[in-house]
């Protein structure tokens, strides 16, 4: 009788201890009966899924005496049924000696040793006998997890060459072959950038000029050969270090200066060589000079002022009208604290050319009010607004007259006095109505 498993279509195909009669053999698959249906009549017998496939053909027929049948004709042999499930059996796996009556061998199976059974690791594929999955997971399956030897992480053992490629705590050799061959991959830069003796490296005076790299472990020597040259770029150094000190001394107590001057009124704009200015101006080669940037008072409005030293003309008039006086303007810029004034601008604005004879007491200033309209000046919105100011400040006639004019400069006041029937809001200690 032949052996191996349960099919899928007819009888049983296990390995019986002892022969079994004919009649327990089905008359189509030839196997041992399963289930077996007994036609009415002739009393031949035949597996319940042998019959249904002769009752799905045109004219069912007994296959031993080629008589009819049909579903009316055939009825379940359970006494014979009841003897075949009694009979012994051989287990259909291999190098296993259990024999058993036939309805326990899928039991059997369901505990045997040597049953086929599919790795318990997801992923893998094989087929082992049952005694030898846990050997097989922790001897071969390649999918079996394991747990890196040197960091936390885990993974399938056919990821194990693939982790040890990226792992930080995997145990290199120092890039440098300075002989240390279990560094932590994770900690080789810092080996070769801090303390490998063969990486090379720069001389602690490079910053000074000293451009010689050597190895690490060659560092001393150096040193002690090049005492002489690296004391001469110390002080070298130092000297020039010193000079770039006081030049930034000198810029921050410039720019210290220039933001007093700034930010505090009344602003006085020296105007030096100024002959050179005025023949610029005559020669309409530069018709105006503007003066830099600053504050009507600490915190206040941002102005700048516009000279013209031949007079402010137009294109129409500049032959006619040129070489008669100076025109002074001035221009509100955008400040960092408009957004704390009061707009428009309405305060008393007071230029004043000053005059520099040596007798204090005899020095007579030449004062010109600017005259705002009535609106005031607008907040500006851009850079800066139209310019308004004084078109005849200065007569030439006046300005040669007396010392106004000394050393080759001029000085220029500007004042501003607040209007008294407005109050203002500024950035100081107290309470103030708006």
């Amino acid at each position: 009788m032949a052996a191996g498993g349960v099919p899928t279509l007819g009888g049983y195909e296990y390995e019986f201890v002892e022969d079994i009669p004919d009649d327990w053999e089905c008359l189509v698959c030839q196997l041992p009966l399963k289930d077996p249906i007994q036609i009415e009549g002739c009393g031949h017998r035949l597996c319940e899924i042998c019959v249904g496939t002769i009752l799905r053909s045109a004219k069912p027929q007994c296959p031993a005496d080629r008589e009819p049948i049909s579903r009316e004709r055939i009825f379940s042999d359970v006494a014979c049924h009841r003897k075949i499930l009694d009979a012994k059996v051989k287990c259909p796996n291999r190098d296993c000696t259990w024999t058993g009556e036939l309805r326990d061998v899928g039991k059997h199976q369901d505990d045997c040793s040597y049953e086929p059974v599919h790795c318990i690791n997801a992923g893998c594929e094989e087929c082992v006998l049952r005694k030898d999955v846990i050997t097989h997971v922790e001897t071969s399956c390649l999918w079996s997890v394991m747990q890196c030897a040197f960091c936390d992480v885990s993974f399938p053992k056919l990821e194990k060459n693939a982790h040890n490629e990226t792992c930080g705590k995997f145990p290199v050799e120092c890039s440098n072959k300075c002989g240390l061959k279990n560094v932590p991959r994770e900690e080789l830069l810092d080996h070769t950038e801090r303390l490998c003796p063969l990486t090379v490296i720069d001389c602690d005076y490079v910053a000074l000029g000293c451009a010689i790299k050597f190895q690490r472990r060659d560092m001393q020597a150096h040193l002690d050969a090049m005492k002489d040259s690296h004391l001469h770029l110390a002080c070298k150094g130092v000297a020039t270090m010193t000079k770039t000190i006081e030049e930034q001394a000198q810029k921050i107590s410039f720019l210290e200066e220039k933001l007093e001057r700034l930010q505090n009124c009344p602003f006085i704009w020296k105007i030096s060589n100024f002959s050179s200015v005025m023949a610029a101006a005559q020669r309409s080669e530069q018709r105006v000079i503007v003066s830099e940037p600053f504050y009507s008072s600490r915190n206040g409005y941002k102005f700048a002022l516009e000279l013209y030293p031949d007079g402010y003309h137009t294109n129409d008039t500049l032959d006619q009208e040129k070489g008669n006086f100076m025109s002074i303007y001035l221009r509100v810029l955008v400040g960092e604290y408009d957004g704390l004034l009061l707009w428009p601008f309405q305060d008393s604005v007071m230029f004043t050319l000053l005059d520099q004879y040596y007798l204090v007491e005899k020095r007579r200033h030449l004062r010109q009010e600017l005259q705002l309209d009535a609106g005031g000046l607008a907040r500006p919105s851009q850079s800066s607004e139209p310019a308004c100011g004084v078109w005849e400040f200065v007569f030439h006639k006046d300005l040669y007259a007396r010392s106004f004019i000394k050393d080759n400069t001029i000085f220029i006041k500007v004042t501003f006095v607040e209007n008294r029937e407005r109050k203002f809001s500024r950035i100081f200690h107290g309470d103030y109505d708006i």
